[in-house]
Order: structure tokens, then C-alpha cells, then sequence
């Protein structure tokens, strides 16, 4: 079994119709889901060992609007910084006991369904389904108040919370937006300059694009 026939063999005994089979990285396999609006994706990682998987104790929902992405994308490509334009995330359930299982076959994918099915059925889909559009992702984001906002949006989180507020037109967008830009430039000449530098290095033009959207 290659992680093709892994991923695909997870997709079919799930009737996970509308995602397709990604085979990404070295350690990790995905279902995607795609749409005018909006990407969603499974992460599934692994460990392998000659001829056998053993899967990681959780699995992670990746959800990319493409609207924040597209203004957000050009901005990481011209700072040089990794980013796959993901919005919000979460990490499902964990069982500690889903690796112990080694999976050479498709019989062997039956012992893990179903950890898969609760990770999947009940934390991920949902999670998706809940956020569904930026209104919904911007209320959770200010019910948060800044407190567990890494474990929702994804880092780096103020430029995609910049981008959120604007499109959703909230009150208070210009204030958070100037906020990031002081935290980030204070942040770019201390201890980890090197993590927040380079993105200060664009906020102040990634504001100035902002300003310039009109609302119809």
C-alpha cells in the first residue's frame, strides 16, 4: 500500500464523496474539498515504517476563503514567506491508541475507521459547516478576544483578523488594523524580531490596500 491507496482507501470506506484524495508531503495525506468561495481540507499524518502506516493521533480541518486568501497570498510571495493561504483550523480529538495500529492493507484501515469517523463526523465536518462564511468566522474571532485565537485563525493571525474585518465591514477594523501594525513593529525590533520583521515589513501596505476596498 502507498499513501495513494491509504487516502484514498480512508476516502471510500468514509463515503467521503465530495473530497478528493490529495497525496501532500512526506508525512501527511488530505481530503479536499474545493468551491467557488471556499477550500476546505482533512489532514491526516502519519508515521511509516517500511510497507506499514501508522497514523497520528489526530487529524487537523483546514478551511481557506478565497477572498482573504487572494488579497493576503501576494503579500506572503513578496515577503518570502511560506503561507498555504489556510484561514481557520482545527485539531480534532486525539486517540493516543490510533498508531498502534499498523496498516499494510485495506483490512488494517478497519481497525482505524472508527477513530476516523468520530475525528471526522463529529469535530471537522461540523467545523466547516459552523463557519461557513467570514460573518460567522469574524463573530467567533471577536467572542474570543483574543484568548485561544492560534487554535481558530492561522498564524500569523493578525493579517488574516485584518483582512476579516474589512470584508465583513466591522467597527472596528481601522483600530485593529493600526493596533496590529504598532504590536508588530514594536515585536520586529525585540526578541523575535526575525518572526514578526518580515510581516510587519507589509502590514502597513496591506492596511493601505484595505482602505482602498469599497463596499457595495
Amino acid at each position: 500500500m502507498d499513501k495513494r491507496q491509504l487516502i484514498k482507501s480512508i476516502k471510500d470506506n468514509l463515503n467521503l464523496t465530495n473530497f478528493k484524495p490529495v497525496h501532500t508531503g512526506v508525512d501527511a495525506v488530505s481530503l479536499m474539498r474545493d468551491t467557488d468561495l471556499y477550500k476546505e481540507e482533512i489532514v491526516i499524518s502519519y508515521r511509516r515504517y517500511p510497507g506499514v502506516f501508522h497514523l497520528g493521533p489526530a487529524i487537523i480541518g483546514f478551511k481557506t476563503f478565497k477572498e482573504v486568501d487572494q488579497i493576503l497570498s501576494k503579500y506572503f510571495a513578496k515577503a518570502k514567506l511560506p503561507d498555504n493561504g489556510v484561514t481557520i483550523h482545527l485539531i480534532s480529538r486525539r486517540d493516543e491508541h490510533i498508531g498502534d495500529v499498523g496498516i499494510e492493507n485495506e483490512k488494517e484501515i478497519e481497525q482505524v475507521l472508527p477513530s476516523l469517523r468520530k475525528m471526522i463526523f463529529d469535530d471537522i465536518l461540523p467545523f466547516f459547516e459552523q463557519y461557513n462564511s467570514l460573518s460567522e468566522v469574524h463573530s467567533k474571532i471577536d467572542s474570543l478576544n483574543g484568548i485561544g485565537l492560534a487554535n481558530f485563525v492561522y498564524n500569523p493571525p493578525h493579517p488574516r483578523i485584518m483582512v476579516i474585518k474589512k470584508l465583513v465591514n466591522a467597527k472596528d477594523w481601522e483600530i485593529f488594523c493600526q493596533d496590529s501594525i504598532q504590536i508588530y513593529e514594536e515585536q520586529s525590533l525585540g526578541k523575535y524580531k526575525y518572526v514578526f520583521a518580515p510581516i510587519f515589513g507589509f502590514l502597513p501596505d496591506l492596511y493601505e490596500e484595505l482602505k482602498s476596498i469599497s463596499h457595495t
